[in-house]
């Protein structure tokens, strides 16, 4: 085949929300579509040399099924790709036996079939976007938020290259290696930065997710989808100034620490660990004394952070037994600092004590630094 020529996918599908779903998908993923809902259709289309790959359903109308017409489409074409999907789980292993492995489960994410059709793609010679790891996709139609965090971005030693919306993100980021993807959550052309995000993580598993947004109640379904670190517009932006300059010092370091995190308010934890993972810790867990005491006493820290308002055994008394059980560094946070409680906690053996709410970039300073 010409390598001028577009990656072509022919899709077969008795469903038309799934051929819908589909077609946008791909298309958006720069691929050119051609989408048909039975086998007669898929013959008259399928001409050998024109279809880079394959996607078909497993059960369709007719007296062939998709694993058989597909094989005989291959039989046609030796260097078609295929891929088959099915909602029932024994279809796989028919497909195999047929000598067809790629194949998705239904319902499946879109991410996941983008990710699985990549590998069909035609090398484009030269890519769009640097290859680099150390590279941030920001995802942001408005010109002038999109201009200011692109300075962030580079000011703290990344590389940023931008897109206008999910479609241009998508193509984009096909073409390069990307550290981190910073997306806003409303975004022109139908693909808002959630829906982004989840099409990114479904072939990058390890890709750092930020999601930025000015809309009320966006957070909770960050949340939900099970992405990483929300910053609201437009207060929030500063503090991912902040976290940008700490994440590229802890990736230009290449070393990782570990820290165990003790609080006892969810949200709280949630945030800590979110917050300093972003920025490139290991992070531990625990809701209680309790509990860390029994995370001291199986694993290895470079630092342990206790609140000292706990259930049970609060963070100054946990203090001399997580000595007991760890050479790590302890820093108690407190609401309200005092002298006395200063002093009682150093007494105690704590290396520093920490104000709430944490200020990122003083932790880790004070992190990178001896403690004793």
């Amino acid at each position: 085949m010409d390598k001028k020529e577009p990656d072509r996918i022919l899709i077969v599908d008795d469903d038309p929300g799934v051929r819908r779903l589909l077609m946008r998908c791909l298309g958006n993923a720069g691929w050119e579509v051609v989408a048909v809902p039975g086998i007669p259709e898929a013959f008259q289309e399928f001409q050998p040399g024109r279809f880079n790959a394959l996607l078909s359903d497993v059960d369709l109308p007719g007296s062939k099924d998709g694993i058989e017409s597909a094989r005989e489409l291959v039989s046609m074409d030796p260097a078609l790709r295929v891929v088959m999907m099915s909602g029932t789980p024994a279809n796989k292993e028919k497909a195999k036996q047929a000598g067809l492995e790629a194949f998705l489960h239904k319902p499946f994410e879109l991410g996941e079939v983008v990710g699985l059709l990549k590998p069909f793609r035609r090398d484009r010679g030269a890519a769009a976007a640097p290859a680099k790891p150390d590279h941030i996709l920001l995802v942001e139609d408005d010109a002038a938020v999109r201009e200011m965090i692109t300075v962030y971005i580079n000011t703290a030693g990344w590389e940023a290259v931008a897109a206008r919306n999910g479609a241009e993100a998508l193509r984009v980021f096909e073409t390069g290696k990307f550290h981190m993807l910073i997306a806003d959550v409303r975004l022109n052309g139908g693909i808002d930065g959630i829906e982004v995000a989840k099409w990114f993580l479904g072939f990058e598993p390890k890709l750092k997710v930020v999601i930025i947004s000015g809309v009320p109640g966006v957070s909770s379904r960050v949340k939900e989808a099970g992405l990483g670190l929300f910053f609201p517009k437009p207060a929030g932006i500063e503090a991912l100034g902040d976290f940008l300059e700490l994440s590229r010092a802890h990736f230009e370091n290449g070393v990782s620490k570990r820290m165990l995190i003790v609080e006892d308010d969810a949200v709280e934890l949630e945030e800590h660990c979110l917050m300093l993972r972003g920025i490139g810790y290991e992070v531990t867990g625990a809701h209680s004394a309790e509990e860390a005491l029994a995370c001291a006493e199986s694993g290895r820290f470079d630092a342990i952070l206790t609140d000292n308002l706990l259930p049970g055994m609060t963070g100054l008394r946990v203090i001399p037994e997580l000595k007991k059980r760890s050479t790590a560094p302890i820093l108690l946070m407190v609401n309200q600092p005092s002298p006395e409680v200063e002093k009682d906690a150093l007494l105690l053996g704590a290396a520093a004590v920490i104000q709430k709410p944490l200020d990122y970039p003083l932790l880790d300073r004070k992190l990178a630094a001896p403690l004793p």
